[in-house]
């Protein structure tokens, strides 16, 4: 009887997949890094996106409508300034939620800040400054929390 010698040994695919596990321990936990370090960023440039967007907005002839009540809106305001959630800005995706407070000071000043979340990660009472060096917190939220306006509290302004 003659044997068959074109098939690939067991001791053979077990290497293969010993170098295959291998090499998916080493390469899986970069990914995972860099996904984080990649939503991360996007956070942060939402996040001073959102800050220009409402810096606009509030600098704009239709803010000073609804300041003086002389317009129809949805913007909220409560005890330290106006609020002005992300969704009614332009550029925001679906997938951030939050809103930008903006506290009136002295001579036609103000002060702005945010509470910006994609579910995973957050700034909440960041300044638009400290933006650029200050990593996203991980989201201290539940996942279905819809009432990110009543997430802000009151600012310590400058």
């Amino acid at each position: 009887m003659k044997w068959n010698n074109k098939g690939f040994t067991l001791i053979e695919i077990l290497a293969v997949v010993v170098i295959i596990a291998v090499i998916m321990i080493l390469v899986i936990p970069n990914i995972l890094g860099t996904m984080k370090t990649t939503k991360k960023q996007a956070l942060k440039e939402y996040a001073m996106k959102s800050f220009n967007e409402a810096q606009k907005l509030y600098e704009s002839e239709e803010f000073s409508k609804i300041q003086h009540g002389s317009s129809d809106s949805d913007f909220q305001t409560n005890t330290y300034g106006y609020v002005i959630t992300l969704s009614t800005l332009e550029s925001i995706q679906d997938k951030y939620k939050g809103c930008v407070l903006i506290a009136p000071g002295n001579n036609n000043e103000y002060f702005m800040f945010i509470y910006i979340t994609d579910g995973d990660y957050m700034y909440k009472n960041v300044i638009k400054s400290e933006i650029k060096d200050t990593e996203p917190q991980a989201n201290t939220l539940p996942k279905n929390e819809t009432s990110i306006v009543n997430g802000i509290v009151a600012p310590s302004i400058p």
